[in-house]
Formats: C-alpha cells, sequence, structure tokens
C-alpha cells in the first residue's frame, strides 16, 4: 500500500469485469485489516449461531455462483484519488427515490455487501435493517471487502434505513471506518433523523476552518482535534452511556473525549449514513468511503471499543444489532 496504484484485493463483483476498485492509500496509517477484521467479525457470529451455519454457507455460494453481487458502480466524477478505470453503467433499476425495505427479520444472515437480488439495498448481516442506496452512491472494493463510495451530495449520494434503529434516550454505539476525500466542510458519516435536525452525527466538523472529528448530540458533543480528517482511513466510534448520561467519541480505538448530556428524547428517525439534518434539510454530505459499519443497543466500554478495532467488534460483550459491509 504504499505505490498509491489501486489493486484488486477483495472479491470479484460478479458477472462485472470492470468493476471499480478503490485505490491503495498512502502508508501512514496503513489500510484497515479488513478481511481479518471480517474473518473475527464472522467467527464471532459462528460461535454465537452455530445452528445458522449451514445456511449461510449455503446462501453465500448460491449468492456468488448466481451473480447476485450486482453491486452499482459509480461513474465520473469519482472522489477517489487516482483513475479507477472504466465502470459499467448503473443498473436501470437504479431508483430516483428511496425504495422500501423488504428485508425479513427472520432471513438468514447473507454474506454479500447487498441484499441479493437487489444491487441498491445495502444488507444488514443480521436480517434486521437492510440499507436502501440514494440514486448517486454506490461500492468500491477495498482489501477483503466492500466499502460504500460517496460523492458528496446530500440529496442524492446517501444510504438510508426505512426505521429507526437506535434509540437515543437509550444506550447505543454506532461504528465505522471512514475515508475522507473533502479538505473542507463539516462531513457526517453516520447520523439519525429526518425531521428538522439529526438526534446524532458522527463524522468531521468544519468550524470556520477548524476540522475536527466530533460526536454531536443535540445536548452536546465531543471533538477531536488532534488527528488527520482527509485522505487517511480512520475508525470512529461514538458511544452514549444512558446511565451516565455521557457521550463518548473513540478515534482509532482510543477515546478521545467524553461529555454529558442530558434530555435526549425517546426515538432517533431513520439511520442516515453520508449526511445529516440541519434546519429541516439535508447538509454535511460525505465525500469518499465508509466501511464496516457496526451498532450496538449498548454503550460499550474503552476496552470493547478498543477490540473494535483490533477484533472487528467480535469482542465485545454484546453482538452488534445491525453490521452493514463487513
Amino acid at each position: 500500500m504504499t505505490d498509491g496504484t489501486e489493486h484488486q484485493t477483495g472479491p470479484a463483483a460478479p458477472g462485472n469485469a470492470a468493476y471499480q476498485q478503490a485505490p491503495r492509500f498512502g502508508s501512514a496509517p496503513p489500510e484497515p485489516d479488513w478481511q481479518g477484521m471480517a474473518d473475527r467479525h464472522q467467527a464471532g457470529r459462528r460461535r454465537r449461531k452455530r445452528w445458522l451455519g449451514a445456511s449461510i454457507a449455503v446462501v453465500g455460494v448460491v449468492a456468488v455462483a448466481a451473480g447476485t453481487v450486482a453491486v452499482r458502480s459509480l461513474s465520473g466524477g469519482d472522489p477517489e484519488p487516482s483513475a479507477l478505470g472504466s465502470p459499467t453503467a448503473s443498473p436501470s433499476t437504479t431508483p430516483t427515490s428511496t425504495p422500501s425495505t423488504t428485508a425479513s427479520p427472520t432471513r438468514a444472515p447473507v454474506t454479500t455487501p447487498t441484499v441479493p437480488g437487489k444491487p441498491n439495498v445495502l444488507a444488514d448481516h443480521t436480517g434486521q435493517a437492510d440499507l436502501p442506496l440514494g440514486p448517486d452512491a454506490g461500492l468500491k472494493s477495498v482489501s477483503g471487502g466492500y466499502a460504500l463510495s460517496l460523492r458528496g451530495d446530500a440529496a442524492r449520494s446517501y444510504a438510508q434505513s426505512d426505521d429507526p434503529v437506535v434509540d437515543t434516550a437509550a444506550g447505543f454505539t454506532v461504528s465505522a471506518w471512514v475515508y475522507n476525500n473533502a479538505a473542507n466542510g463539516s462531513r457526517s458519516a453516520i447520523s439519525a433523523g429526518d425531521g428538522a435536525s439529526s438526534a446524532f452525527d458522527l463524522g468531521r466538523d468544519d468550524a470556520n476552518g477548524r476540522t475536527a472529528w466530533v460526536f454531536r448530540f443535540r445536548t452536546a458533543e465531543v471533538r477531536s482535534e488532534n488527528a488527520a480528517t482527509v485522505s487517511a482511513w480512520t475508525l470512529l466510534t461514538g458511544s452514549y452511556d444512558a446511565a451516565a448520561h455521557t457521550i463518548t467519541l473513540y478515534v482509532n480505538g482510543a477515546p478521545a473525549g467524553s461529555a454529558r448530556a442530558s434530555g435526549l428524547p425517546a426515538g432517533s428517525g431513520p439511520l442516515e449514513l453520508g449526511r445529516s439534518r440541519s434546519n429541516a434539510a439535508w447538509t454535511a454530505p460525505w465525500l469518499g468511503v465508509i466501511g464496516h459499519i457496526q451498532v450496538w443497543n449498548k454503550g460499550l466500554s474503552a476496552a470493547e471499543a478498543a477490540r473494535v478495532k483490533s477484533s472487528g467488534g467480535a469482542g465485545a460483550d454484546a453482538p452488534p444489532i445491525a453490521s452493514w459491509l463487513v
């Protein structure tokens, strides 16, 4: 990962010889060990749900053999550094508005990045909360898997759940590996809510030219101004401890700070990837890629947050309630 050129190290997209690849980034910091993280994550899931092992394997083999991972590529105006070849055209089924999620809570977890037969819907690997993609959102192959690729357009380049995934009045944690290409402006990786303003926001903040990673509630925020926020893979984890009424931001597995947060309303609205809500308008569009997204219905401890980086979250005391692109 030192020459800045692209390599096909993730799984190939069946039936798409010109599938886009994510570039290899610089050596500092290194690209996450996506394959190792995915292996450890899946190993933890197998230990908890051994009886599902056979069905998961069958789904994975059938999906790949049938070419169900017909993942949408982005063409032109690509935010990633370096040329990425000549992607195929977007499928004719690309939605003009957010489609309905049709995943069943009893569906066996899948091993593909999108729902089999639905290339425009990110598969939640727990089978609970699939995420329809906006019309200009797509996927890129990265080392060991895939990441969501977004073009910096809050109205068209995003992913959104149909129903709330977390309850901001209860403890929860959201986490993702992110790569931001925008030098300026606030950028949201994960948020919740489609009302007047987001219930929470995890991403990069730009306050009068001072950039920082941020985990923000309506009543409090935590900032980290001591880490690179452009052109560097970064693990962001935002956690809320409902008992202590405290939010904590972790950057690359290390605590960046905590703040007291009180008076939070119940419910949060749909989960959003790549944008947030302010003054009843979509804002802070993400320009870059987001991968290995996980959600827990508890506030993670510092030790658990560190294990999210070292083991992909498989070492947490409780499994994630939702995960995408893992």
